[in-house]
């Protein structure tokens, strides 16, 4: 089986997961994809939008169940849960629905805010609408790349693997230096003190908009 049959037989299944899980670095291979031809653009997006919309949902239902007591016994969570509810008092809105684009925090959030007993209903209209706005995004990126390579390479599909490769292992890199530095910041700075009263206390409120 060729890579052109791999890509058409299980692509699109492949970008939903990814995009459910965590979804970058596939969606903007799928973007890359699409301008080679390999996949259509719209349902690239099609299927950022649903795997990310659910992939989401699915983190503030469990955060929602479980968070409070999950938060509560990792010191590093809480450091992190902290920064989220400080950004939410602040900038409320733009975090609803940007939050996707912070590397890192895509599926802490939801989970955060679940556990903080945020309104459902306003989680989920954000949710769509943040999940909308990634879906275009990320999908464009990978394709704008893709016509930014072919300006330089005459021949792209003689090096598609190499360059899927390549920004795997990028992006590899990238997440392992991130996450090698906020552990050691976030267990310097483990501490409950700014914590919300929502993940102390007994009763959740919903935080408050800026």
């Amino acid at each position: 089986m060729d890579f052109q049959q791999i890509i058409q037989d299980w692509g699109y299944l492949a970008l939903l997961i990814g995009a459910f899980l965590e979804g970058e670095t596939i969606i903007l291979i799928g973007g890359f994809l699409a301008h080679q031809g390999y996949l259509d653009l719209p349902l690239v997006m099609l299927c950022a939008f649903v795997g990310s919309l659910a992939g989401d949902q699915f983190a503030f239902l469990v955060g929602r169940k479980l968070g409070r007591g999950f938060i509560r016994r990792r010191a590093t969570l809480r450091v992190r849960a902290a920064k989220i509810y400080r950004w939410l008092r602040r900038y409320d809105v733009a975090v609803l629905l940007g939050f996707r684009f912070v590397y890192g925090f895509r599926n802490l959030t939801p989970f955060t805010l679940g556990a903080t007993g945020f309104s459902p209903l306003r989680f989920a209209a954000f949710n769509a609408l943040g999940a909308a706005i990634w879906a275009v995004v990320m999908p464009l990126l990978g394709y704008i790349f893709g016509k930014a390579i072919a300006a330089f390479i005459d021949d792209v599909k003689n090096y598609e693997l190499l360059i899927i490769a390549g920004v795997i292992v990028a992006a590899s890199i990238y997440g392992l230096i991130w996450w090698v530095r906020k552990r050691r910041e976030e267990r310097a700075a483990a501490v409950a003190a700014d914590l919300p009263p929502e993940l102390v206390e007994a009763a959740p409120d919903e935080p408050k908009s800026a």
